[in-house]
């Protein structure tokens, strides 16, 4: 039998956001999935097609992107967020996205003209509209004259707005220990930042670029995509770099695709899910499994999920870690995880293996 094995990584998700500290790669648990596999069924062959989050090990994309002759600047470590929920509130607070410009400069000045550049782009504490960034850059002007010799595409965690009733800023009250009223004042400011950004780059915006960038929505801080890095991405848009989802787009990398049309079963998962969310190890593995008429498991380490909502998502069957494990995953030890993922490999390789 041939199995897919792409699960992404799994990381306790306080917000909505998920944190660094303390998550698994999903590289590391795709090996412990492995490992119970083979464990009962040695003959079986497994492809490791892992997923990885963005917003938890974004420099595992890397190589991936370098195999394909692109080049990949990683925004997304630079700004992860701070677990204690007080650090990430002084961050929205006053924490400026100019480091990363000034990361990011750094990194196109040392590419050659015509490269593709890949931005790892996720959602943090800081939120400043992309103000800091572009003064980073030099400005509007040298913006344009610095990206103009690259495609950029920004790879996104997800597609969340900046600003608006389910932006990016109204987020910040459940990452942060500010109150609503910190939190409103925050996310103005970010929105009137990233709209003077805008226009500066509207009125600096070379006239060879004015037919290709009109076409398509107007871009705002109530966008699509434009929450992440603190409103960086909604900067890079207005430069011409192509929004994806970087679930979607790193699945190609990965040839998940190509993988699921010579399996007879995809094993995907995530460390906390409460909906399929666009872009996620399990829409991404979901629809590679209903392309190719392929079952798919599903393994979370917490959540819930409507059969509904499973079918639509090419899901078969899902599974949580709570069926093996006596505490929550999250205050789990490394080994106790490993183990678990270990048996739960071990009764899927028993339940479908043939």
């Amino acid at each position: 039998m041939r199995v897919v094995l792409a699960p992404g990584s799994y990381a306790y998700e306080p917000g909505g956001v998920p944190l660094v500290a303390g998550s698994y790669s999903a590289a590391w648990v795709a090996d412990c999935l492995a490992r119970g596999w083979r464990a009962k069924r040695p003959g079986d062959r497994l492809d490791v097609a892992g997923q990885p989050d963005m917003a938890v090990e974004s420099g595992a994309y890397g190589p991936v992107v370098a195999a394909q002759g692109q080049h990949y600047v990683d925004l997304a470590r630079l700004c992860s967020l701070p677990a204690d929920t007080h650090q990430a509130g002084l961050q929205a607070a006053s924490g400026s996205t100019f480091a990363l410009g000034v990361a990011f400069k750094a990194a196109l000045e040392q590419l050659p003209a015509g490269s593709t550049v890949v931005v790892g782009a996720a959602r943090s504490a800081i939120h400043d509209g992309g103000a800091g960034f572009l003064q980073a850059l030099g400005g509007a002007q040298a913006a344009w004259q610095l990206t103009a010799p690259y495609q950029l595409i920004v790879a996104l965690s997800d597609a969340m707005a900046l600003s608006g009733l389910s932006g990016a800023g109204a987020n910040l009250s459940a990452l942060t220990d500010l109150d609503a009223v910190q939190v409103q004042e925050i996310d103005r400011r970010a929105g009137a930042a990233s709209a003077q950004c805008l226009r500066q780059l509207e009125a600096a915006r070379p006239a060879h670029r004015r037919q290709l960038l009109t076409q398509g929505p107007r871009l705002t801080p109530s966008a699509w995509g434009s929450g992440a890095l603190g409103g960086v991405s909604l900067i890079l848009a207005a430069l011409g770099a192509n929004l994806v989802l970087a679930g979607n787009y790193y699945a190609q990398a990965t040839d998940l695709v190509q993988l699921a049309g010579q399996a007879q079963l995809l094993v995907t998962g995530y460390g906390q899910a409460f909906d399929v969310v666009a872009g996620s190890p399990l829409e991404t593995v979901g629809q590679a499994g209903l392309e190719h008429g392929v079952p798919v498991v599903a393994l979370l380490g917490q959540g819930t999920l409507g059969r509904s909502e499973l079918a639509e998502a090419g899901i078969t069957r899902l599974h949580t870690l709570d069926e093996v494990l006596d505490t929550p995953w999250w205050q789990a030890s490394s080994e106790q995880v490993a183990q678990g993922l270990e048996q739960i490999g071990q009764r899927l390789a028993q339940a479908w293996s043939r």
